[in-house]
Parts: structure tokens; C-alpha cells; sequence
């Protein structure tokens, strides 16, 4: 999605319709944006892992998001990528 949006914005710096100053702002709040995500997962896989009783969180996050490990996880994933889509550019 990031990358989408980056692209978005270069499409619409070169139709004159956008800044550079704004693309500064919005980069930063991609990034910002990402991180939130970041802590949020980092958080939740925790959680999880007090509620189990394990402490490997790499292990367990390559658990989860194994392609062939685990079709919940890529279900919702799938899900949620349709549902938040951007519209048609």
C-alpha cells in the first residue's frame, strides 16, 4: 500500500496537482504510520505469547505468516487487503 501511495504522489507532482513539501509531510506520515502498525503487531504477537506461555517471537511471527503454515493469517490478510484498498487510481 505504501508503495501505491508513493506512486500516487509522484503521478500527482508530475501533473503540477501536489509539492515537494507536501510529499515531505506525507512520507512522514507513511512512515509514521508504519510504525504505529509496527508496535501494534509487536504488541499483539506478544499478548499471544504471554497467554501461551512462549517467549520466541521471531519464530512465532514466521510461524504465523508461513504461506503454507497458517490460512487464518492469510485469509484475513487477503480480507483485509480488499477491504482497505485504495480506490482505482
Amino acid at each position: 500500500m505504501q508503495a501505491d501511495i508513493r506512486a500516487r504522489h509522484v503521478l500527482r507532482l508530475r501533473e503540477g496537482t501536489c509539492t515537494i513539501e507536501l510529499g515531505f509531510v506525507l512520507s512522514d506520515l507513511l512512515t509514521n504510520m508504519e510504525r504505529v502498525s509496527d508496535h501494534c503487531s509487536n504488541i499483539a504477537a506478544t499478548l499471544i505469547q504471554t497467554k501461551n506461555e512462549t517467549f520466541d517471537m521471531h519464530s512465532y511471527l514466521q510461524s504465523v505468516k508461513a504461506a503454507d503454515g497458517n490460512q487464518d493469517f492469510t485469509a484475513r490478510v487477503n480480507e483485509y487487503s480488499e477491504r482497505f484498498a485504495l480506490p482505482k487510481a
